[in-house]
């Protein structure tokens, strides 16, 4: 197994904190790429293009590096929700998605910036949000949460509590899905042996979550 010093494309706080929790040490360097999906893109499409995307652009300054990216995205019916840009975008998102059955794709790639090696996955949350009102709509968008967020919300904010139900990877809807982030660096001949996540202590209680989470 290799050892390649670690970069998080990333600049986000959650998966700042999930990389954190593992007991990795690593870099974090947010890249900079036009996130517009184009025409006639899936969701899945979308999130595997851009984490790519991230992984490639830091890998080209980082030699002898394995690059972490991500992407994030919420659809609805097949509308894709990505971060809101104004409190009208967000107070529409809000509204539109509350009460909704919905999916969360979190698109994950890693980079052996040494090879050129890359691999990309998809992981999709399934979500049933909670019908909030507007009253707390207005408290979220004055506390500044849902700018930097896909659809947004974030399923671990304690004023809101935007989800009832979650099925599917715990980690994935908060924007790094760990268990293929480990996958993907054992397929890469890549060393985890020194990480604190445990499948079997970690995993279940929330990637195979499935019951109300307040």
């Amino acid at each position: 197994m290799n050892k390649l010093p670690l970069i998080l494309a990333s600049s986000s706080q959650r998966r700042i904190d999930i990389m954190s929790s593992l007991g990795w040490k690593y870099e974090s360097i947010s890249p900079d790429i036009d996130e517009t999906p184009m025409k006639h893109e899936t969701a899945e499409q979308l999130v595997m293009r851009l984490a790519t995307q991230k992984a490639q652009v830091v890998s080209e300054n980082n030699p002898g590096r394995i690059i972490i990216a991500a992407d994030s995205v919420v659809e609805v019916d097949g509308r894709i929700y990505g971060k809101p840009v104004s409190q009208i975008e967000a107070e529409a998102m809000l509204k539109e998605i509350r009460g909704t059955h919905h999916r969360i794709h979190s698109g994950i790639s890693i980079c052996n910036s040494s090879t050129g090696n890359i691999r990309s996955h998809c992981v999709t949350t399934v979500v049933q949000a909670r019908r909030y009102s507007d009253i707390e709509i207005k408290q979220s968008i004055d506390r500044g949460t849902p700018f930097d967020k896909a659809g947004a919300y974030a399923i671990q904010d304690p004023y809101l509590k935007p989800v009832e139900i979650i099925k599917g990877c715990y980690s994935g809807s908060l924007g790094l899905p760990v268990c293929k982030l480990i996958e993907i660096m054992i397929d890469m001949e890549q060393d985890t042996s020194n990480t604190y996540f445990e499948k079997d202590s970690q995993c279940k209680p929330f990637c195979m979550f499935g019951e109300a989470t307040g």
